[in-house]
């Protein structure tokens, strides 16, 4: 009897101990580790993984100590990834496995900078034609989209703007990436808000070249004509979130793209001409003796310009200034903004001179001592003498009831003499 419980209690403990490992392994979750740009990577911790073009993919147990390694690395300095690493060597980088999947990677030696708002990239610093991977930090607010741009000013092509870990390939300049959450979109380079299709097509913004056509649907075929300088170099341009335009030849002064869903610029570059970008928040906007609905604004937006108060005496006239004004004679307007800075200007005139003629009252009052030709002039007549009665209005001027104590007339080009009249009662 003894022999039999001591095995029922030893297929009581095997049971649970097993039943304690399956619920450990349930609600202990895995994350996904993906390792790039290391050469030869390798996870010292009995994962075993997928190795792709040096992009190594395994998955490990939340909290788990992870070391990684390299073999290869002549060309590659310090760790980075989306993780807190708490030893790194050379060769070798530990870390604790967090709740959320994980990328790391190795910078390369003297690299291109690749700067990240509200994320981490992988690696921060490459060579042209390596992919980044780039993965959104993660706050209260829900992800919504990447925008960046290049130091030429040419927007970053990404496999998934939308996605909030993605790639792209780096350019052969700096480069500015940030990860947008809920609410507008705003800019982080030379982009700008989102406005609704017009019926006849978004606008596409062009410098050093012609457009055809010169607005266009999502989808449409746009074809780009450099102007004619010393020498073209190559096309860059974005649209208003941010996104690269992919030029079917960048390199070929007339070449074509397709339409993206929002308003574009493109611009030609020339040898000697430098490497701009449009300020970071749009060009500004300048208004003299008035206001407009917005400081800065980005090519193709729609700017409101309202004139000031006319100084006593003066009218408005018209605006001036670099750009082409809606109706440059109406005290508010609108203008598309061009890819540069605007100031216009609200000028003002002298109103015309209005000569004014004198109004003598006997026997009453007017309700103005001098007035101008065709202003209407109200007239009151003074209480009657004792033993009499208001008779009539009489003298220079046609009064629309001269028969009534307060009555009005029309002031003629001269001046007048109202004048009331009694009679005996």
């Amino acid at each position: 009897m003894k022999k039999r419980l001591m095995m029922l209690l030893f297929l009581f403990g095997i049971a649970f101990a097993f039943q304690t490992r399956l619920f450990a392994e349930e609600t202990v979750p895995k994350h996904k580790l993906t390792l790039v740009n290391c050469g030869f990577c390798s996870v010292q911790h009995g994962y075993v993984g997928t190795i792709d073009d040096h992009v190594f993919i395994t998955e490990v147990t939340e909290h788990d100590g992870v070391w990684v390694k390299t073999g290869i690395g002549n060309n590659l300095v310090d760790w980075t990834g989306n993780v807190t690493f708490q030893e790194v060597t050379w060769s070798s980088a530990y870390f604790n496995m967090p709740d959320h999947d994980v990328v790391v990677g190795r910078n390369v030696l003297n690299g291109i900078p690749v700067t990240v708002v509200n994320g981490t990239a992988v690696p921060s610093r490459a060579r042209p034609g390596d992919i980044i991977t780039i993965i959104a930090d993660e706050p209260t607010e829900e992800f919504v989209q990447w925008t960046g741009y290049d130091m030429t000013g040419g927007g970053i092509l990404f496999a998934n703007a939308f996605a909030s870990t993605t790639t792209f390939v780096m350019p052969g300049f700096d480069v500015t990436v940030e990860a947008k959450y809920s609410g507008p979109v705003g800019p982080v380079g030379p982009v700008g808000p989102v406005e609704p299709v017009e019926p006849e097509g978004m606008a596409v913004t062009v410098v050093n070249c012609t457009a055809s056509p010169s607005r266009a649907r999502p989808g449409d075929i746009i074809t780009i004509i450099a102007d004619e300088p010393p020498l073209f170099v190559q096309w860059t341009g974005y649209d208003m979130t941010g996104s690269g335009i992919l030029f079917a030849n960048a390199f070929d002064s007339t070449t074509t793209f397709v339409m993206p869903d929002y308003p574009v610029t493109v611009w030609a570059r020339y040898r000697g001409a430098g490497v701009s970008r449009p300020p970071v928040g749009g060009y500004n906007v300048t208004v003299r003796n008035g206001t407009a609905d917005k400081s800065k604004a980005y090519a193709g937006e729609t700017v409101t310009v309202t004139a000031d108060m006319p100084a006593s005496g003066k009218t408005f006239d018209q605006w001036t200034g670099d750009v082409e004004l809606e109706n440059a004679n109406a005290a508010e307007t609108t203008f598309e903004m061009p890819a540069k800075a605007v100031t216009v200007k609200a000028t003002f005139k002298k109103l015309p001179s209005v000569k004014m003629y004198w109004v003598t009252v006997v026997n009453g009052k007017a309700d103005k001592t001098k007035a101008a030709a065709g202003e209407i002039v109200t007239l009151t007549a003074n209480p009657p003498p004792a033993g009499k009665v208001f008779d009539r209005w009489t003298g220079g001027a046609t009064f629309d009831n001269p028969n009534a104590m307060e009555t009005t007339f029309v002031m003629p080009a001269k001046a007048v003499t109202p004048k009331a009249l009694y009679k005996r009662k």
